[in-house]
């Protein structure tokens, strides 16, 4: 396993948590959707009251964390307001809005409450925006170039991640960041990710599914400047062991940006990471794993080997997020993990990582096995296990969990959907499909 032994930089997500309902798509393996309440039951669905989570947040339940847009479950879609900004020199920004230290505005809007964001203003981590007549904001700095075509080339057969190729499909200018604070509205800020830039009302105009993703960011499935709406395709997830769907709109490193279809923003590698939880922290942690079971077919499905294999999302896991956790921040801290050959040989891969996350939490050892390129311990989710196979915890030793013994679909890639990717629009590789190499 030496892949696993390259160093990788910090890197840092700008993903938003939408709702704790998700999309199906083709094959257990790639749909983490709930059961219908009427299964094992006599009678059908809509007899079936609403879910408990429409009277109080906190229960079982789906929930859609941003009112603001109109969320397409089935198509793994949401159609958020798109707002029209500018450049000090005139020149055009196109920007949706997903989260802001304005606790009342985010109710007014319908969009996530997170105070974190405050300690994001260290370097270029925050730009700097004023409010004009007509409600403009004019940007004093981040221009972003969407002309590049997103690319991701995976490596060969016996070690799929890292990819031998990767190109964000569109990239910030150093400055760039999603983050505005606007100095004239009571300095709080927000999330403002960038959709498109410079561009002409009518060029924009994409409402038929001709995207043009030289003009727009990856993401967009359909864009209509006239109505001031923007449909954007979202990515599924777990946190605390909920499905959500998440919208990935920014990273600080080209790879990750490539492989979630999402813009390169250095400016976000200011904001400090590994420090989550503590006083003054901006971040949250997601755990991606690398080498989790393959094959759409195959309910265990997860990792970065799958995504490259099949086109369909890596089933991530996501730590705090409104309704869950008070702590919740749209700025994402990526750790990630590994099964060891120990691991693999004793048949303990067996779960997206939920299983072990937060049902035998007291089991988890607590660095990964993929160094980060930070001096700092990195809390994460699989680290490992020593020279021989035990959990490490602490320096205390305890007995892994017994071999899961359940036959699973098996984990070579096959069955996947049609002509290898998904069918779902939601994680389609658009015009950079995952090669082989």
């Amino acid at each position: 396993m030496n892949r696993m032994l390259r160093l990788l930089p910090p890197v840092l997500f700008a993903a938003v948590s939408l709702t704790t309902l998700h999309a199906q798509t083709s094959g257990p393996g790639c749909a983490i959707n709930p059961a219908s309440p009427s299964v094992g039951a006599g009678v059908p669905a809509p007899y079936f009251a609403p879910p408990l989570s429409t009277v109080d947040p906190r229960l079982a339940g789906p929930l859609q964390l941003i009112t603001a847009g109109v969320l397409d479950a089935p198509a793994g879609t949401i159609t958020m307001p798109l707002y029209k900004g500018r450049m000090r020199d005139g020149r055009a920004v196109w920007y949706i809005l997903t989260d802001t230290t304005d606790e009342g505005n985010a109710r007014a809007l319908g969009i996530n409450f997170s105070p974190r964001l405050n300690f994001a203003a260290v370097g270029r981590g925050v730009r700097l925006g004023t409010l004009e007549k007509g409600g403009v904001l004019v940007f004093e700095s981040g221009t972003v170039d969407f002309t590049p075509v997103r690319r991701v080339v995976a490596g060969p057969a016996s070690a799929l991640f890292p990819p031998t190729v990767t190109e964000p499909g569109s990239r910030g200018d150093n400055s760039y960041t999603p983050l505005v604070r606007i100095a004239n509205a009571g300095g709080h800020g927000y999330n403002a990710p960038m959709i498109a830039f410079d561009a002409l009302n009518t060029r924009l105009n994409m409402v038929n599914g001709s995207t043009d993703y030289s003009v727009v960011h990856d993401k967009v499935v359909r864009i209509d400047p006239r109505a001031g709406t923007d449909t954007l395709a979202l990515t599924p997830g777990f946190s605390f062991a909920r499905p959500v769907l998440y919208l990935s709109t920014d990273a600080s490193a080209g790879l990750a940006a490539a492989m979630e279809g999402a813009k390169l923003a250095p400016g976000l590698v200011d904001i400090a990471v590994g420090a989550d939880d503590s006083a003054f922290s901006a971040v949250e942690r997601i755990f991606a794993f690398i080498n989790g079971p393959r094959s759409c077919n195959n309910p265990q499905r997860q990792g970065f080997d799958s995504a490259l294999l099949d086109g369909c999302a890596p089933m991530n896991v996501l730590g705090g997020i409104p309704t869950i956790a008070n702590d919740y921040s749209p700025l994402w801290d990526l750790n990630r993990g590994a099964w060891t050959e120990s691991a693999l040989m004793n048949q303990y891969r067996t779960g997206r990582g939920e299983v072990w996350l937060h049902r035998n939490h007291h089991q988890l050892p607590h660095r990964v096995p993929v160094p980060l390129n930070d001096p700092r311990p990195t809390d994460s989710a699989y680290s490992g296990r020593d020279s021989g196979g035990r959990f490490r915890t602490g320096g205390r030793r305890r007995r892994p969990p017994p071999p899961h013994r359940s036959r699973m679909a098996p984990d070579d890639g096959a069955g996947v959907t049609e002509g290898g990717k998904c069918r779902s629009h939601m994680e389609r590789c658009r015009g950079a499909c995952a090669e082989r190499s």
